[in-house]
């Protein structure tokens, strides 16, 4: 597979995760979706805008930009930083839906693979 090959899977992986971030947040602010289980205002907020920053940083990767990689890098640290921070209120008793903590950890792997793909792009344009 070619560094450029790489770049666009990664780049499509952001632009589909943020549109079904933006389309599944947005349902349940806009009260037309209500799930079977606790939602948590604040991280169907958190999702709903991250994914329009996934959206943003899909587009600048497709486009190359180099904001785009750092962009990555910081949505998928904010991402596991949320997910820790669910799982440890989940463990100490808070009231959280499981459903919650699976999105999130999805969220998390996704972004983790994107960076693979970036790190293995730019080594893939370093060698050859």
């Amino acid at each position: 597979m070619t560094a450029n090959t790489q770049r666009k899977l990664a780049a499509s992986g952001a632009l589909s995760l943020g549109a079904l971030s933006i389309a599944s947040g947005g349902a349940v602010l806009l009260h037309i979706k209500q799930p079977d289980y606790l939602v948590l205002p604040w991280l169907v907020w958190y999702n709903t805008i991250m994914g329009v920053v996934s959206v943003v940083a899909g587009w600048l990767l497709w486009r190359q930009r180099s904001r785009g990689e750092c962009l990555a890098v910081a949505i998928a640290l904010l991402h596991g930083t949320i997910l820790l921070t669910l799982v440890v209120h989940y463990f100490v008793g808070s009231a959280m839906a499981p459903q919650s903590i699976g999105a999130m950890v999805f969220r998390t792997l996704v972004w983790a693979g994107i960076l693979w793909l970036l790190r293995m792009s730019a080594g893939a344009s370093e060698s050859g």
